[in-house]
């Protein structure tokens, strides 16, 4: 079909934004074709720090637009995207000479709330009840804290649940396609060989096409001599065991040296760290450092009383923010998290910038300049809303398609059998990954599908896993070793740079 039909609308990227417009164009009655040079979500859309939210510090900057438009879509995002999207508590500690000053926090809560129409304002708390709710935090000097609501969601899970919300409504989105060459027409013509086989290729032909490729953004510009628009910088979080620091809600920490703020999240059997705010010039060699981890560590220890080391990270991640080059070089926490939309040449558009958040606004902005039509705005993702008042882990990862994983267990006579003893991961859920949301090999499963990345990165987890694709997919032993390693050298990656 990518070879023999011309398209309305072609994405090149398969992270958040591309899946939002590839999602949205379908909405319209668009024939829509979407190419991903790695996995769907490979990229920034599985590193963020997985909220849904407006950006609290966002509002010092005077920022207001983005963060009222944020908080709307956060809101509607829980509604629509339930139960994939859950509110989550955040305290802000206040101490004495610290900052923000409490006024000044409270006030900036105040316009957050009012944002959310109240919805779930706010509030304060003394020092001696901050320190009775929250055991882990420092007390010399605390003044209290303050507390209000955001939301967390698996950020991958969204890019995976978009792309087959597009796919259900005729979008044909392919994975493993590196784009090489576009030529510019009457009807566009991009050249993108197969990964998988680097002798053959696909010509694709298509009317608009849209340069969703976050971090890579310029690259594809550089394919049609357009200058550079993005600056790069690179965002790591670090994995402790939930035992090392069990928090309940998430903290913000404030760090008035670089006026910027890093959370501590509780998520499953973790807490993460993060995240960091550093220039990076290329996005393939975004990974944690030592000076890195010394900053988070240093940051953890400041506000709690725990005790955190260097051994207690068991696993990071890094992804790239595409950051609209600013006129001068201002702190990279300071640029804008606006998007941008570009039309050069004619009838090839390149959306960049942007937060995780605000995916539809983006989508729905970039497609109104080909087809006016807005059918998408109040369409659950999948499909038909969340009605339950609780959800398990199984559902808050699948939603709905969690009935299906179940049925495939019943099924296989599986009696709910686990991945590995030490996890509540099924292996039903490798197995409906594996044929119905395109995990092609295990480290899509477990670093994009799942949060087993995140929280038991072990080789007995990764052979697991390995060993049901390839008994599913009836691989040779060299293929399955060299999946296996494929899980190894991301591990490695991810953790021997500190």
């Amino acid at each position: 079909q990518l070879q023999t039909e011309v398209f309305d609308v072609l994405i090149i990227g398969g992270g958040i934004t591309g899946a939002a417009v590839a999602r949205d164009a379908a909405f319209r009655g668009l024939k829509v074709a979407l190419i991903e040079a790695g996995d769907f979500a490979s990229g920034t859309s599985s590193g963020s720090s997985k909220l849904i939210h407006g950006g609290v510090r966002y509002l010092e900057q005077f920022e207001f637009k983005l963060v009222f438009e944020a908080i709307q879509e956060r809101e509607k995002l829980k509604k629509l995207y339930a139960p994939l999207v859950q509110d989550l508590s955040f305290v802000f500690p206040s101490y004495r000479n610290g900052y923000p000053p409490r006024w000044k926090l409270n006030l900036g809560l105040f316009l957050y709330d009012s944002f959310a129409k109240f919805r779930a304002p706010h509030s304060n708390l003394s020092a001696s009840k901050t320190q009775s709710e929250f055991p882990w935090l420092k007390t010399e000097n605390l003044t209290g804290s303050c507390v209000y609501t955001d939301s967390f969601s698996e950020d991958y899970r969204l890019v995976t649940e978009l792309i087959k919300s597009a796919h259900r409504r005729g979008a044909i989105c392919v994975s493993r396609l590196q784009l090489r060459k576009i030529n510019v027409g009457p009807v566009h013509e991009i050249l993108a060989a197969d990964l998988f086989d680097r002798e053959n290729s696909v010509q694709i032909k298509a009317k608009h096409i849209f340069n969703c490729s976050g971090p890579y953004s310029d690259s594809v510009r550089k394919l049609l001599n357009l200058p550079s628009a993005l600056k790069l910088t690179q965002g790591i979080h670090f994995i402790i065991p939930r035992a090392r620091l069990p928090i309940k809600t998430a903290f913000v920490l404030s760090d008035p040296k670089l006026n910027r703020i890093l959370f501590a999240i509780p998520w499953n059997s973790i807490t993460y760290l993060g995240t960091t705010d550093t220039e990076i010039d290329d996005p393939k060699k975004a990974r944690a450092s030592k000076a890195d981890a010394d900053y988070v560590l240093e940051m953890a220890n400041h506000y709690f009383n725990v005790g955190l080391k260097r051994p207690d990270i068991i696993q990071s991640w890094a992804a790239v923010r595409p950051l609209l080059r600013p006129p001068d070089s201002r702190n990279p926490s300071a640029i804008s998290r606006e998007h941008h939309l570009e039309e050069n040449p004619k009838n090839i558009f390149h959306l960049m910038g942007g937060k995780l958040t605000s995916h539809r606004l983006m989508a729905r902005e970039a497609l109104d300049h080909i087809k006016k039509v807005h059918l998408i705005d109040d369409s659950p993702l999948q499909d038909k809303l969340w009605e339950k008042n609780s959800s398990n882990n199984l559902e808050t990862t699948f939603g709905r398609f969690s009935e299906d994983i179940l049925q495939i267990d019943s099924e296989r006579k599986l009696n709910q059998k686990t991945i590995t003893s030490s996890t509540p991961h099924l292996v039903s859920e490798v197995l409906y990954s594996l044929y119905h949301e395109m995990a092609l090999s295990p480290i899509d499963f477990i670093r994009r599908r799942s949060s087993l990345y995140y929280e038991c990165p072990n080789l007995e987890m990764a052979k697991a896993v390995t060993d049901i694709f390839s008994k599913e997919l009836h691989w040779t032993s060299e293929l399955t070793e060299k999946h296996l390693n494929e899980v190894k050298e991301q591990f490695s990656w991810d953790m021997e740079n500190y």
